[in-house]
């Protein structure tokens, strides 16, 4: 850039910015964000140059990716932790139902 023009180009720089964000707004005025959202969208990614197109392999699946994952998560060593010295050790399992607690509590008992 030659010296003395730099302030030209920035002020032409500065125009044709200005001329693009003056076609972009005119292009997209008719659009509501509201309400036609998928429209007004698709006119911006027109307008960016950017084209969405969706990614299939065909070997992955949702049954494939559901079968991967839960064999990274599953634990095959997993041991259940010992019980504490305070835990009951026979697992009687009396435990109290809505029902009993009602009854007690209504009957007295």
């Amino acid at each position: 850039m030659r010296a003395g023009r730099v302030k030209k180009a920035g002020a032409i720089a500065c125009r044709i910015r200005k001329e693009i964000l003056d076609g972009n707004r005119s292009r997209l005025q008719k659009y509501n964000g509201r309400v036609d959202a998928k429209e007004m969208w698709a006119a911006v990614r027109q307008l960016t140059g950017r084209h969405q197109q969706p990614v299939t392999i065909d070997s992955i699946d949702a049954n494939s990716l559901n079968e991967h994952y839960a064999n990274i998560f599953a634990d095959t060593a997993y041991t259940l932790p010992p019980l504490k010295l305070t835990a009951n050790q026979e697992w009687t399992r009396d435990w109290v139902t809505v029902y009993q607690q009602y009854r007690g509590v209504v009957t007295g008992q």
